[in-house]
Parts: C-alpha cells; sequence; structure tokens
C-alpha cells in the first residue's frame, strides 16, 4: 500500500529541496512497477521534519563542478500572512540548510535605493520680467510751499466724497499711472451712485481688470455704493472702525451702534462702509469731513467762522507715503516741521523754509524728511520720481505741470526731532 504524504495545516508550504543521484545502470533494467515503487517511496516532505534516504545499492555518480548560482532574494518569514497555528517562522533544528549563505539573501524590509542628491538647479533670467538693478531712491515731487495745492488725487476729488472713496479702492495696492486711468473709465461707465450700485459684477471685473484683484475690488465698489445710498455721511451719526486709529479703538462699540458728537468714543461718519480702510478714512478725514460738519468749506479752513479753529488733517497720522509728504507739506506752509511717527511738531528754521519755497523732491527715511533742491554740483540721476495719483487725472482735469525731468539737485534734511 502506497504511503501517503503528510498533510499540513498552513497553506504556506516551505519547500526544502534534495538533489537526488540519478540511479546505476543495474537498476534500470528494472520493471515499471519497480520504478514507480521506488519514485514513489523516494520524495521529500514538504515541511516535514524528517527526508528519507536512498538505498545504499544505487550507486552515486560523481558530482558535477559547482557552478556559482545567483544570490537569490526570499523574503522573510515575518512578511507572510500566516493563517496556522503551524510555527512556520520557525523551522526545525534538524533540518539542515542545502544551500550556502552565499545563496540565500534573507531581505528584512524592502530594498533600500540609495538617495541621489538633489540636483542643483541653474536659475536664468525671465525674458517676461526683466528687473534691472534699481540704484535711484524712490521720491515725490514736492512742489513750492508757496503753491496752491501739491497735486495729490483727494485734492481734485475732496467735492466728491464717493467718487474719493472708491478711488481709494483702485490706489490700495497699485500705482497711480496704473490706478487712476482705469478709474476714470469705470466713472465714464457708471457716472453715479445708483448706477454702480446696479452695476453687474462681472461687467465692473471686465473693466478693472488689469489691476489685479479685480473681484475683490468689483464688490467692494458695488457694495460700497449700496451702502452709500441706504446711508450716506451725516453730521451727528458716526460708527465704528475697528483699531482706527489706533489699536483697540471701536473695541466699546457695537456693530450697528450710532453715536453722537456728545460721545467720547471713537466713531466716524463714513465707519462701517464695505471696502473703506484706514488709507480711506485717512483721506476722507483730511478733505472731507470738515465740510460735512459745517466747520469750513474746504479741508485748508476756508469760510471758517471760528477763530481757534484747527482743521481735521491737523490730527491725522497716516501711514500712506503721499499722504504724509503732503501733511509734511502742509505743516511747512504754516512754519513748522512735522513728525511722522508722532504727530508732533516744531517751529522750522528760516533756512528751511527758504529751500522749501524752491520746491524740489522729498524722501523719507526712518525718521526725517530729506529735500531735494536744484543745484549746480550735483545732478538728478539718483532719484527715481514717483508722480502722485493726482499727475494722471484727465487733460481736462488735470492741472498744467511742469515736466520733472531730472535736474541738478541739493539735499537738505527736514529733521522732526
Amino acid at each position: 500500500m502506497m504511503a501517503q504524504k503528510p498533510q499540513l495545516k498552513s497553506p504556506h508550504l516551505l519547500f526544502t529541496p534534495v538533489h537526488l543521484s540519478p540511479r546505476s545502470p543495474s537498476t534500470a533494467s528494472s520493471s515499471s512497477g519497480d520504478e514507480s515503487a521506488y519514485e514513489k517511496s523516494h520524495y521529500f516532505s514538504a515541511g516535514s521534519r524528517e527526508i528519507r534516504k536512498l538505498p545504499t545499492d544505487h550507486a552515486v555518480l560523481p558530482s558535477p563542478p559547482v557552478t556559482p548560482a545567483k544570490s537569490r532574494m526570499i523574503k522573510h518569514y515575518e512578511d507572510v500572512d500566516l493563517a496556522s497555528d503551524s510555527p512556520l517562522s520557525d523551522p526545525p533544528s534538524d533540518l539542515e540548510n542545502p544551500f550556502s549563505d552565499n545563496d540565500i539573501l534573507i531581505q528584512k524590509s524592502a530594498r533600500s535605493v540609495p538617495k541621489s542628491k538633489p540636483r542643483r538647479r541653474n536659475y536664468t533670467k525671465s525674458p517676461y520680467f526683466p528687473k534691472k538693478p534699481n540704484k535711484q531712491v524712490s521720491c515725490l515731487p514736492f512742489p513750492s510751499i508757496d503753491a496752491a495745492t501739491f497735486g495729490l488725487m483727494q485734492e481734485r476729488l475732496a467735492h466728491d466724497p464717493f467718487r474719493m472713496l472708491v478711488a481709494t479702492i483702485f490706489l490700495n495696492r497699485t500705482r497711480g499711472e496704473q490706478a487712476m486711468p482705469v478709474y476714470f473709465k469705470l466713472m465714464e461707465r457708471y457716472p453715479t451712485v445708483s448706477e454702480l450700485a446696479q452695476a453687474q459684477h462681472e461687467d465692473v471685473v471686465a473693466i478693472i481688470h488689469k489691476l489685479g484683484f479685480q473681484n475683490q475690488r468689483a464688490r467692494k465698489c458695488i457694495e460700497l455704493a449700496k451702502a452709500w445710498l441706504e446711508r450716506s455721511p451725516v453730521k451727528g451719526k458716526r460708527f465704528r472702525k475697528l483699531d482706527y486709529p489706533r489699536k483697540g479703538d471701536g473695541r466699546d462699540i457695537k456693530a450697528e451702534e450710532i453715536l453722537d458728537d456728545e460721545d467720547p468714543r471713537v466713531a466716524w461718519e463714513v465707519g462701517g462702509y464695505p471696502g473703506v480702510g484706514a488709507y480711506a478714512v485717512d483721506s476722507w478725514r483730511i478733505f472731507c469731513r470738515d465740510k460735512l460738519r459745517g466747520m469750513a468749506y474746504s479741508w485748508n479752513g476756508e469760510g471758517t467762522t471760528s477763530a481757534d479753529f484747527e482743521p481735521e488733517w491737523t490730527r491725522v497720522i497716516p501711514t500712506d507715503k503721499e499722504l504724509r509728504a503732503y501733511l509734511a507739506w502742509m505743516w511747512l506752509k504754516r512754519g513748522f516741521i512735522w513728525n511722522k511717527q508722532t504727530g508732533e511738531r516744531k517751529k522750522a528754521d528760516e533756512e528751511v523754509l527758504e529751500r522749501a519755497r524752491k520746491g524740489g523732491y522729498v524722501r523719507e527715511d526712518s525718521t526725517d524728511w530729506i529735500l531735494e533742491i536744484p543745484s549746480k554740483e550735483e545732478t538728478a540721476d539718483a532719484l527715481a520720481v514717483t508722480e502722485t495719483a493726482g499727475a494722471f487725472l484727465p487733460e481736462e482735469e488735470a492741472e498744467v505741470k511742469p515736466s520733472l525731468a531730472a535736474i541738478p539737485v541739493q539735499e537738505i534734511r527736514i529733521k522732526s526731532k
């Protein structure tokens, strides 16, 4: 009766190969039945603890020379998902390893690939965004203190507070030479507040898309127009503007609370309007608030009947560069040097006033103003003149101004301390 092979519980079998030598010629003439019995009796067991030995009566031929085998890769036992009670990860100790150490390569983890060093990129200069080294100093035109106007956009639009606030939305993070032509194009398309309030968002975006942030700016313009129709600024009704002009201001006022002029808390007539930030409120306070409150006909005190009247602009400390230059100019007209950080002022000496009457260009450092005045010794090649937004008004509304070509300069520092 033929012996049955042992059955293993685990479906994962560990096969141990056994090299069998060929039989001698004398056994080749045996019957087929004997051969079948021989083959059946000389098998090797899979996972068994003993291996059957060959009969001693068979001649063993000499083994051929060993051929170096390629290294084999066998997955480690612990990586196999065992579904049996058989401790296949612990093979029997009586089994001899038929392979040499070089034949089996046990890899406990995935094959590690040596990391290559990151390639160093050779960045090239883009031809689409040329950037020349800027060795010039940015400065603003500084007209003579005897002039009637400074040249700001706000001076031209002070008679129309709504349009001035819309213009501040365009000038936020954008130079005047780019913003003002697009702004007047929008005003031509929507000349009144009601028409802008009824404008379609995509139509406004199509007009102002060249400026960037077109979706946000279009939304702010339309929402400001709608809020202006519902509640235009009037005297005696002030609303909060959070953290303006100082951090913490307006925190003690509710969102929809209305304050009168007798309330000491900090609030403003244009507070709460969408799209109106610190730059817009500073502009409105300097150029429009005195007229709204009936204190004067304009921002410079014209038409006032009070001898001790102080214009609103004397209490403003803006962060915008153009507004700071304007206030420095306004204080020099009064004979004072103004500190842009604290709002304090001191009396200007006659030398500073005499040079300020000639006009020129002004630039600022951390604390002081530096006024560039024409001179024969030095040149203005180191000056990069930045025109104010008012210089880009349409020709029919713009004031005729002399050319701001590079001219020789002499420097004077206007110290505020």
